[in-house]
Formats: structure tokens, C-alpha cells, sequence
């Protein structure tokens, strides 16, 4: 589990967890939009931070998140109800990596037979929506893309809250690397 010092509480009962300028961009539309500022629950930021280390973590009302680290920057997460992926997510949590993190993004999505993963998850076809992504861009600086998986029409409640999940999840991410990077340190000393 990382810890990182408490971020300042408000009388309204929110967090404000310290600033950081990120992309979140879906990656079906290419659609982009920039955060800059943030606030969650006091509650919510404490169950956030605890699912940050890989692994599968259990969210409310049978979702579950998966985590994994490709890199101390590159931070790789879905989110599935029961046995369906709905959302997939990479996470780059520096500028510096952001080449690196974009063009594993841009493989998998070139390399991965998907139809053959979709249709072996029990994902619904047809498949067209899927594959049709706009041209893409690399994003400036530290970003979250997200692809929309089939699976989540079997979900629609779901859409009103994993944009707002997903930005949360990535402030968490991003509030941890630093004690992330003084563990690799230590570890390599």
C-alpha cells in the first residue's frame, strides 16, 4: 500500500489533493479534456489511495478495479462489473514518460487482435464502434486514455460515473508516485 501525507481538508468535508495539469482523453471519440484542480471526499480520497497498488481491488456494488504498473509512470487500470471490462486506462503520470506510455498505447491498440479478445470476454458485437477511433494526437504533457469497452452498453448506469471515477483514480495514482519513487530509490541504493 503507498502512503503520502494527508491532503488538506476543508470545512465542507472535501480534500483538495495538490494540483496537477493532466489530459483525460477517450480515445474512441478524442475527446480531451484538461484538469487542473481537484476535490473529493475525504472518504473517497482514503479508499482511493488504499487501491492504488497492483492487484485487484473491490469497488462498491460488485465492481472491481485492476491495477498494474508497466512503469513507475505508466500506471495501467480497468474497471469491470462482474465478469465485463467496461473501461481501460493508461495512466502517465509525468511528462517525461509521455512518449514512451503514448506509443504502448498506440501498439495496443495496432497490435491486439480485438475482435478475437472482445468476442472471447462474451463482450456484445457488432464490433464497428470499437475500431473506429479519430486520428490521435500525443497529448502535451501527463495523461489518462481511456478506451470505452463494448461491454459497457451492458452497463449504461455505469457511463454517468467512470469519467469522474477515472480522474479521481489518476489524482490518487499521481499523489503516490512520489513515495513510489523514494521506494525504487531506496531500493536501488
Amino acid at each position: 500500500m503507498t502512503h503520502m501525507k494527508s491532503p488538506q481538508t476543508h470545512v465542507d468535508g472535501n480534500r483538495r489533493l495538490p494540483s496537477a495539469t493532466f489530459s483525460h482523453l477517450t480515445l474512441q471519440t478524442g475527446h480531451v479534456c484538461e484538469h487542473t484542480d481537484f476535490r473529493v471526499n475525504g472518504r473517497a480520497a482514503d479508499f482511493l489511495l488504499s487501491c492504488t497498488s497492483d492487484g485487484l481491488h473491490t469497488l462498491p456494488d460488485g465492481y472491481a478495479l485492476l491495477v498494474s504498473r508497466p512503469t513507475l509512470e505508466h500506471v495501467v487500470f480497468s474497471v469491470h462489473h462482474g465478469p465485463f471490462m467496461l473501461v481501460a486506462c493508461h495512466a502517465c503520470l509525468d511528462a517525461t514518460a509521455c512518449t514512451d506510455t503514448w506509443q504502448r498505447v498506440l501498439s495496443i491498440l495496432r497490435e491486439q487482435p480485438l475482435e478475437a479478445v472482445l468476442a472471447a470476454l462474451g463482450c456484445p458485437g457488432p464490433y464497428d464502434w470499437y475500431f473506429q477511433t479519430p486520428p490521435l494526437r500525443q497529448p502535451k504533457g501527463p495523461f489518462l486514455a481511456v478506451w470505452l469497452c463494448p461491454s459497457c452498453e451492458l452497463d449504461p448506469e455505469a457511463l454517468g460515473w467512470l469519467g469522474d471515477f477515472e480522474r479521481c483514480f489518476y489524482w490518487a495514482l499521481w499523489n503516490c508516485r512520489k513515495s513510489d519513487r523514494k521506494r525504487a530509490s531506496a531500493v536501488n541504493t
